[in-house]
């Protein structure tokens, strides 16, 4: 197998937006919440520096911090201490994958509208039964391409490898730096894509699956 070159030298600057508006949480929202449940505290980057003053909003919730649309390492670390998740953020994009990650109810409140909602659960659903739908194409494919990252960060060079490796089906590598999907279709003899890159890149993509997914059903197959 030729090496592939990761991109190690790119300057990278991060840059934190985060939110002025300071976050108050009405009692109309907090009368909602449960109280039977010990909530754990997530947020966007926008707001997670806030996340100290929100803990003193709702007595008993733990914080567990910042939460990105691909990264929630901070949620599924209280995922045995908490009964359901309060996300601080707009959107459903970054609650939809606390839910995924750690079969919660997750409750989602914009602190710009200053309203409260309960992810709703056809969402999550619509979402567990596409990943089945890729996990079982994965299982039935003969060609398979496995999609790697040269960017720095995103790259899962070594587990790109260990799956390339084995002898069940016939495995190719694609190194890439700037990912279009368009061009995938040239390769027509591929039946699945694994992709380990981001991994949101694979949402609601039936012919996709998520390198992270098929270890996992290995791991944990009645899961």
């Amino acid at each position: 197998m030729e090496s592939i070159k990761i991109n190690k030298d790119m300057k990278v600057m991060h840059i934190y937006a985060r939110s002025t508006k300071k976050i108050v949480i009405p009692k109309k929202v907090l009368d909602q919440l449960p109280k039977n449940k010990i909530l754990g505290l997530c947020a966007s980057i926008q707001h997670s520096d806030q996340l100290l003053e929100i803990q003193k909003q709702i007595p008993g919730s733990i914080i567990g911090g910042q939460t990105l649309g691909c990264r929630t390492e901070q949620a599924n670390r209280l995922k045995n201490k908490v009964g359901a998740f309060f996300f601080i953020g707009t959107g459903h994009f970054h609650p939809i994958k606390i839910a995924l990650n750690n079969k919660k109810q997750v409750y989602c409140y914009d602190p710009e509208s200053e309203t409260l909602e309960i992810l709703p659960e056809h969402i999550v659903k619509e979402y567990e039964d596409m990943r089945m739908r890729q996990l079982t194409g994965f299982l039935h494919a003969k060609n398979v391409g496995i999609l790697v990252t040269v960017k720095t960060g995103q790259h899962q060079l070594q587990k790109a490898k260990e799956l390339a490796a084995r002898k069940d089906k016939q495995y190719y590598l694609f190194a890439v730096d700037t990912m279009d999907q368009q061009r995938l279709v040239d390769f027509n003899f591929i039946e699945v894509w694994v992709n380990t890159a981001c991994n949101r890149i694979s949402d609601r993509k039936p012919h996709f699956v998520e390198i992270d997914d098929i270890f996992e059903m290995e791991k944990n197959p009645c899961a």
